[in-house]
């Protein structure tokens, strides 16, 4: 192109200097001629005239080659104008040219990278281990990789425009499906959601799947874990916990159940059989329990050693069970007349014990008497009977628990002796040596 236009510029300088040339000729030729003329020694008059038409003939030949220059001065300034812009042009153009070039430059990396990142686009898509698929906002199916077809059997060209709602197996799951593909073309996407489809032999899988907007395409990728042996898995879990439960359930009925024969356990080895009052082990537990309160704290307890008067006779006239019935009416009355937090027993045989925490000897001797009372005027079946009671207070000068039922026991065969039916105090330890 520069050369062309340097060719075009030489041929407006050619047409420019022709005219000029010849006039110059001209002028040269005419000088020769006149020349000529004078050294052929024409005559003077001759001469003269000669002369003066070469004067006229001079000026106007001189006139016409200044207005020859000055048309030619004029037609070189607009020969140079357009030069100048003739060359603004050229550099405009190569300026254009470069910059064409870097765009195509530019277009061809663009292109080159694009190519680059389909391929490998198409190579994660394909590669992923998971089943893919892309669709349209109608839900027709563009794109599937491999995970897709070893799920479905259905090859890339068979599913290609298939529409997705042709996978789902319930109409629950069409409706899912087209929902959570409408959130995603307006970007609410990314929510996991399970699906029920149909396996390329015809069995029923699940599929946790997320639907996401794919770029700037107009278009939908899908992708899906399949959890059907995860479900599966978890319902024989749930199966198995209901039986565990079940299980469990048993265990704890039959624990509960072992708890409570254990009780019942526990209170016939606490009980007396006959009166359902505690047993000797538990008065003598009791005892420990009060004396070790009574030695390290300073606190006080009674104990009243009770015996029915007369028993073996009553047994020997009315018989033993006749007996029976008699101990168990004492062991009644006895469970009635005692305070909150007082233990009432069996001794053994005829005796009771009635142990008296933080009792004084007055609040001791008011309960025997108390007892002694509502046994004495108790409504009896065959004869009245009567009770015999001893009371010990706890001195720090009895050395063990035996010793202080050991005075109880003196008091109440003082009590005995002394007629029956009486309540009788020990004398404890400390005032006997005073």
């Amino acid at each position: 192109m520069g050369s062309a236009m340097a060719e075009k510029r030489g041929r407006s300088r050619a047409s420019l200097w022709a005219p000029l040339v010849w006039i110059w000729v001209g002028l040269g030729t005419w000088i020769l001629i006149v020349g000529l003329a004078l050294a052929s020694g024409v005559r003077r008059t001759v001469g003269d005239s000669l002369v003066v038409q070469l004067l006229v003939e001079t000026v106007i030949f001189v006139g016409a080659v200044v207005l020859a220059s000055i048309a030619f001065g004029r037609l070189r300034a607009n020969l140079n104008e357009r030069e100048s812009e003739l060359l603004q042009a050229e550099e405009s153009l190569k300026e254009a040219r470069r910059e064409l070039e870097g765009a195509l430059e530019v277009s061809e990396t663009a292109n080159a990278t694009l190519a680059v990142a389909s391929q490998r686009f198409q190579e994660l898509f394909e590669n992923i281990p998971v089943p893919c698929l892309t669709c349209d906002e109608d839900l027709n199916v563009f794109e599937i990789n491999q995970s897709s077809i070893d799920l479905w059997g259905i090859p890339s060209h068979v599913m290609y425009l298939k529409n997705l709602l042709e996978l789902a197996t319930r109409e629950v799951d069409r409706q899912v499906l087209a929902h959570q593909v409408s959130l995603a073309f307006v970007g609410q996407g990314g929510t996991a959601f399970e699906w029920h489809t149909l396996g390329q032999f015809g069995e029923e899988r699940i599929l946790s799947s997320r639907a996401l907007r794919f770029g700037n395409r107009g278009g939908a990728i899908i992708a899906s874990t399949d959890i059907t042996e995860q479900r599966r898995y978890e319902r024989m879990l749930n199966e198995k916990m209901i039986e565990v439960r079940q299980i469990n359930d048993e265990l704890v009925d039959n624990k509960s159940r072992l708890e409570k024969a254990n009780i019942a356990l526990e209170q016939l080895a606490a009980t007396d059989a006959l009166t359902a009052l505690p047993n000797r082990r538990i008065l003598e537990e009791t005892m420990n329990v009060q004396w070790r309160l009574g030695k390290e704290r300073g606190r006080s307890f009674a104990v009243l050693l009770i015996d029915v008067d007369k028993f073996k006779h009553y047994n020997d006239s009315f018989g033993h069970q006749q007996g029976d019935e008699v101990l168990r009416q004492i062991g009644s009355i006895l469970s009635e007349a005692v305070r909150p937090g007082d233990v009432a027993g069996r001794f053994g045989g005829e005796e009771f014990m009635i142990i008296l925490p933080d009792a004084t000897e007055k609040e001791a001797m008011a309960v025997a008497e108390r007892i002694r009372k509502t046994v004495a005027s108790a409504e009896w079946p065959r004869r009245r009977v009567t009770i015999s009671v001893g009371v010990s207070c706890f001195d720090p000068d009895y050395v063990s628990t035996s010793a202080m039922i050991e005075a109880a026991d003196e008091a109440l065969y003082k009590s005995k002796e002394d007629g029956r039916d009486r309540v009788t105090l020990a004398t404890p330890p400390s005032a006997e040596a005073a």
